[in-house]
């Protein structure tokens, strides 16, 4: 294993993938009741690919922002777009060749305009357009924060504004959202990008105190086994408590207030408060379960545009072969796995590759 990674982020984004795949796998048939339940609120493996990326995408800003004073956004940008673009479009033609008959051809997909403009023609990207969404304004924000010369208390405030605008904005939108149906929760709410800011925002505030509080930071480190545990508590209550996010496994419940306004902040902060911990660099890699989270981390991103596929394809065998949900289940899983093998390997890795070459980076996320 590289020396290099951490292998506690390894370990969130490896939980992470499992969460959001464990969310969709309740579409397959003859899914069990306690099942479903803890699958429906597996959605909040969302959030912690969000603080993540916050965390990942500001630090690397950061250190930029640091060493040369100012930031090269253009490199970013095309850095970002040949690890993420190259294996998204591969997916995105058969998406968009196999449509539902009298489905509009979604164009909007091939700027990652569809969680706005076209949000069911390929729902699970949804995430992808706020990630992208984020990658495109994240480079800008730091380059006026350099050039503009702002101190510590404006940025914080700044940080702060733009880490409640998105509960606020749920909180104001909730009563519209509550009396409409799921379908509309699911298009017109849950996946917009000025709504589920927050994640983000809590994981470029934690990058920003590592790089310009390091002592602060330090103190947090040290205190890192502490604040993953309640960061873990915080996380679990905000998923899984029922008296917070409901006691039936009806997709509805995902509309209840907890659950669609401050629950996505409150998991997102769990996922903040182990980062301490979790970003630390280990001095053992070697073990069974470190090895397991690096490989599921390094093919998260094509689980992630695979899996809803492997899901349905499962589904089809089932129905074709009268088999049961816990045959389903495991079909799902190995479909998911066999083809974000594929994918890395056919597509990320030589585009990760091509992006060393043409701008001389390591050819790691």
């Amino acid at each position: 294993m590289d020396s290099r990674r951490a292998p506690g982020l390894d370990l969130i984004r490896a939980a992470a993938i499992a969460l959001v795949v464990l969310h969709h796998a309740r579409a397959l048939p003859g899914c069990p009741d306690a099942f479903r339940w803890i699958a429906l609120r597996s959605a909040v493996g969302v959030d912690a690919f969000f603080v993540l990326s916050g965390w990942l995408i500001g630090g690397q800003l950061f250190r930029e922002l640091a060493a040369t004073g100012r930031v090269d956004v253009l490199r970013f940008w095309v850095r970002r777009w040949m690890r993420t673009l190259p294996a998204y479009y591969a997916c995105l033609v058969p998406v968009l060749a196999y449509q539902q008959p009298g489905q509009k051809v979604g164009f909007e997909a091939a700027f990652f305009a569809q969680n706005y403009a076209a949000p069911f023609l390929w729902l699970i990207t949804w995430s992808l357009c706020i990630e992208e969404h984020f990658y495109l304004l994240l480079p800008i924000a730091a380059l006026l924060v350099a050039r503009l010369r702002l101190n510590a208390t404006v940025v914080g405030l700044l940080f702060a504004a733009a880490l409640l605008s998105s509960p606020m904005m749920r909180w104001a939108g909730f009563q519209a959202m509550h009396a409409g149906t799921y379908r509309g929760f699911l298009g017109a709410f849950y996946g917009r990008t000025h709504l589920r800011l927050d994640g983000l925002c809590l994981g470029v505030a934690c990058a920003a105190l590592k790089q310009w509080r390091p002592a602060s930071w330090d103190t947090l480190e040290r205190r890192g086994v502490l604040l993953a545990a309640a960061g873990t508590v915080v996380f679990a209550v905000a998923a899984f408590c029922p008296g917070l996010t409901g006691w039936t496994s009806a997709d509805a419940e995902r509309m209840r207030f907890f659950n669609a306004v401050p629950g996505m902040t409150f998991a997102s902060l769990g996922v903040a408060l182990a980062l301490p911990l979790a970003a630390a660099p280990s001095g053992r890699a070697d073990s069974l379960l470190k090895d397991a989270a690096a490989w599921v981390a390094d093919h998260a991103y094509a689980l992630y545009l695979t899996h809803d596929l492997a899901i349905a394809l499962a589904r089809l065998g089932t129905q074709h072969l009268g088999a049961g949900f816990w045959l389903s289940a495991p079909s799902a899983a190995l479909f998911a796995i066999a083809f974000a093998i594929v994918l890395r390997a056919a597509v990320e890795l030589p585009g990760l590759a091509w992006r060393e070459s043409v701008l001389g980076v390591r050819a790691r996320p």
